[in-house]
């Protein structure tokens, strides 16, 4: 079995064949899909999708690029949301300084905020990063020292992970995995192999941060979680493995991290 450890299926691209996606992500392996938040709204939406579909758990929190519309009550909204047992993490999560859109103020008091929250639950945190990893790492670094991990001696996942190897580690030996979708196979991703070939195999996951980053040969169009096999067949090969130890270490992986049920899986 696989998991998709990072989708928004409440997407509108989803919205006219949205059940039919599940049905091939399990016809295809896939039985677990972790739909992220990325606001009080989608989190909320996540959470409904979750009560619908078996083999479906959500996350709660504040995207940096939806920070400038954060307030206390969103805020509060998340803590609230945050209680709800299919909610896993609190995510997604960080900062993003590509577009500078968003306050760098205003993300970095959120993400603390979002990062209070998971303290006070006791859950792991999903985090996005985007040209901010000085930061995101001084934050992580400055909070994993007052905190205790959630999960074993994990605290958290490291999403859409594109750095290189020395920044890796770091995030490792902060107590974060790393999930990674089918980019991975993009030519410009070649930095990324020593990554996968030296990463510990208890420290990674799969995600397809589906409807976007699809496969190089879908580019264009719309990802979903019945690729996740695709994803693990080029790391896989990366590192040398079986694709059956992929799906085998990254699912135990995905259990542990998320505190998962073993009878939890789709239909």
């Amino acid at each position: 079995m696989f998991i998709d450890s990072h989708a928004h299926l409440y997407l509108e691209e989803f919205d006219y064949d949205r059940e039919q996606v599940i049905i091939n992500a399990h016809n295809a392996g896939v039985g677990i899909i972790i739909n992220a938040g990325i606001d009080p709204d989608s989190s909320q939406e996540a959470i409904k999708l979750a009560g619908a579909f078996p083999g479906l758990l959500a996350t709660a929190g504040i995207h940096p690029q939806a920070t400038s519309s954060a307030n206390y009550q969103s805020i509060e909204k998340i803590d609230m949301l945050a209680a709800d047992t299919s909610v896993v993490a609190i995510g997604e999560i960080g900062l993003d300084y590509y577009r500078e859109t968003q306050s760098k103020d205003v993300q970095l008091q959120v993400f603390e905020d979002m990062l209070a929250i998971a303290s006070v639950k006791k859950l792991p945190v999903v985090i996005h990063c985007r040209s901010a990893e000085e930061d995101t790492l001084k934050v992580l670094n400055k909070w994993s020292g007052r905190t205790r991990p959630v999960r074993g001696k994990w605290r958290g996942i490291r999403h859409c992970f594109s750095e290189n190897l020395e920044t890796a580690l770091l995030y490792v030996d902060m107590g974060f995995m790393l999930s990674f979708g089918a980019y991975v196979g993009y030519p410009s991703s070649k930095n990324l192999c020593p990554v996968l070939e030296e990463l510990p195999s208890d420290s990674f996951l799969l995600e397809t941060d589906s409807p976007y980053l699809p496969l190089q040969k879908m580019r264009g169009k719309r990802n979903d979680s019945s690729y996740i096999p695709l994803i693990a067949e080029t790391i896989a090969s990366i590192r040398g493995e079986s694709i059956s130890d992929v799906a085998r270490n990254t699912t135990e992986n995905a259990r542990l991290i998320f505190g998962l049920d073993p009878s939890i899986t789709i239909i």
